[in-house]
């Protein structure tokens, strides 16, 4: 049952790391529009 868990906390968090990397890299190209303000 311990192996089950573990499927299920992979399947909830790399969604939410994948969002994470796509925020990240969306966001540093939006800094660069802006001129860099906050990098």
């Amino acid at each position: 049952m311990v192996w089950i868990r573990g499927i299920l906390i992979e399947k909830m968090l790399r969604p939410r790391l994948l969002n994470l990397g796509f925020i990240v890299i969306l966001f540093r190209r939006l800094n660069i529009k802006e001129g860099m303000l906050l990098w």
